[in-house]
């Protein structure tokens, strides 16, 4: 996986690189493949941020993300600013994208099999 960020304990990486080790004979081919799922997890844990921060603090955020991706007080920063559960947002949307990655990945290596 790659380096750490704000958000890792909500989505729970460890759960789909278990379910995803089995799948792949070769090391490389499975750092690859999850450095893909990261990429994906991380581009809607992205989305689902922006979609409920106000637009006025987009630039703001970005700047303090680009700085410390890994300071645990973004999260404070988001939960002062949006009107959800942040939290609950991101991890159900990164349980929704595992899911599908993970289904996705097995109905490939049935057709393969």
């Amino acid at each position: 996986m790659a380096s750490k960020i704000f958000y890792d304990h909500l989505i729970l990486f460890e759960e789909i690189s278990s379910q995803l080790e089995p799948l792949s004979d070769n090391i490389q081919d499975l750092a690859e493949l999850m450095e893909l799922v990261d990429s994906q997890l991380h581009h809607h844990t992205l989305n689902v941020i922006f979609t409920h921060l106000p637009a006025h603090h987009h630039e703001e955020f970005v700047a303090l993300f680009s700085a410390n991706p890994e300071d645990e007080k973004l999260l404070d920063y988001l939960k002062e600013r949006v009107s959800v559960d942040i939290e609950k947002e991101i991890a159900i949307r990164a349980e929704k994208i595992k899911k599908e990655i993970l289904a996705e990945i097995k109905a490939r290596e049935k057709k393969h099999a």
